[in-house]
């Protein structure tokens, strides 16, 4: 699916890069990385590279892709790779005249980068291949209208999915049943590749965070995490929901309450301008408060956008400021090896300095008849 963003709005996030590579001290930004170059040009094929300077943007791409780039994107110079990328890269160094090319060195293996660098020592001399590590990514954390009104329709077909599932699932079916049935109903249901393989876990394998579904049956009172994403226009959503069928011990009852807790208290004290570390320790403090402490064993969230994980990242270690329009998600977690765990997330973006949940399929009432 091509974007259907007007040209103007990819013209204002070129400039920001320009903007941002002339802080960096570059005159050139070779963009390698998938999700970078579809936000700067809305190409979305599976082999390219985009070269920035400070006159023009030239979009690289093999025989696959040549034309549905030039009907896709008309509004931009299109060039078939017909050569090596060092090869192609060299000439247009040449042709603009850039002394310093920033590439992201966090996406281009190591001998590529330097099939590149040797190229540019034997024709170029005089310029420079550079780390610029990071530019667009940290523009992709602001996310404007466009940008909001896809992750809104993304995030509606997650809700949906959840519907369908907890109406759905029953005591013997197996965590991989209930994931197919899942991924089916949303990819029939509207939305792109999913970002990521379902997650189904139930009973004991509801402790492991990042569980695989497989033959164990669904029973009765036990927990069962489902994890699941969609995309809509490229653009991604992450829900998560601790449910139980039919009943619900005490002791899952106050694990959960735990849980919600702590969410709770991270979306009441979100903000603008607050650190992503601390929104961890707000849920951190909660969950250590009380007989659960130690068995938070991830992040408190991460950022949603073109790619499921991607910047603002919300952890003990991260160095991030909470902006508005930053869309991210809220997920803490419990989980007691061999009794169970339990995790719940949203999608919130924050406005007008409050964060407003995207994702919005019911958490109070985990049970279901």
């Amino acid at each position: 699916m091509s974007s259907s963003l007007v040209p103007e709005a990819f013209s204002r996030r070129i400039s920001e890069v320009r903007t941002a590579m002339r802080s960096r001290e570059v005159d050139g930004l070779l963009v390698t990385h998938r999700p970078n170059i579809r936000y700067l040009t809305g190409f979305a094929g599976s082999s390219g590279c985009v070269l920035v300077s400070s006159r023009d943007i030239v979009l690289v791409t093999d025989g696959r892709y040549i034309e549905r780039a030039r009907i896709e994107q008309p509004w931009l110079q299109v060039e078939l790779a017909a050569d090596a990328l060092a090869d192609v890269v060299s000439r247009r160094v040449s042709s603009v005249g850039m002394r310093r090319l920033g590439f992201e060195s966090e996406h281009m293996s190591y001998a590529r980068a330097q099939a590149l660098r040797t190229e540019l020592a034997e024709t170029h001399p005089q310029s420079e291949l550079a780390s610029a590590d990071g530019i667009v990514e940290a523009l992709r954390m602001v996310k404007d209208e466009y940008e909001l009104g896809a992750l809104a329709r993304a995030t509606a077909l997650v809700d949906a999915a959840l519907s369908y599932a907890v109406g759905s699932i029953v005591a013997g079916m197996t965590e991989l049943e209930a994931a197919w049935s899942i991924e089916r109903w949303l990819r029939e249901n509207g939305s792109g590749s999913l970002p990521f393989p379902v997650i189904v876990a139930s009973g004991p394998n509801s402790a492991l965070p990042h569980a695989e579904p497989g033959e164990r049956a669904l029973r009765t009172g036990e927990p069962i995490v489902i994890d699941v994403g969609a995309t809509f226009d490229g653009y991604c959503s992450d829900l998560t929901r601790t449910v139980f069928l039919g009943e619900m011990s005490p002791e899952h009852q106050d694990l959960y309450r735990t849980v919600l807790s702590a969410q709770s208290s991270v979306l009441q004290w979100l903000r603008s301008g607050v650190l992503a570390a601390d929104a961890d320790n707000v849920a951190r403090t909660v969950i250590s408060s009380t007989k659960y402490s130690g068995m938070f064993v991830h992040g408190l969230g991460h950022g949603v956008g073109l790619e499921v994980h991607e910047g603002p990242v919300l952890n003990s270690r991260s160095e991030d400021t909470l902006l508005n329009s930053m869309v991210f998600t809220v997920e803490p977690g419990i989980y007691m090896a061999s009794f169970g765990g339990v995790r719940i997330e949203d999608t919130v973006v924050l406005r007008n300095n409050s964060a407003v949940a995207l994702t919005q399929f019911d958490k109070n009432n985990p049970v279901i008849h």
